[in-house]
């Protein structure tokens, strides 16, 4: 598997916010920000068979992303882009 961690050393989450944090809100950031960010971001990873997760402490907070590198002991995962990137 495949580890990618992000943290920061700030205040951390607020309770409230970190026990929904990977649910659809409405954002109060206004503009094209719909609330959606880590909603969607969960749904793909885990669409990889992998996993994402959140620690957030007074300390900071800290995000783990877990992908397979086999999936069901085959071949490495592929990928498929279409447009252009």
């Amino acid at each position: 598997q495949i580890d990618i961690e992000v943290a920061d050393t700030g205040p951390g989450l607020p309770e409230a916010v970190a026990a929904h944090l990977f649910e659809p809100v409405v954002s109060e950031k206004g503009g094209d920000h719909a609330g959606l960010g880590l909603t969607i971001s969960r749904s793909l990873i885990e669409r990889m068979n992998g996993q994402l997760s959140c620690n957030s402490t007074p300390k900071g907070t800290h995000f783990l992303i877990r992908l397979p590198t086999l999936q069901n002991g085959q071949a490495p995962l592929t990928t498929t882009r279409y447009g252009s990137m």
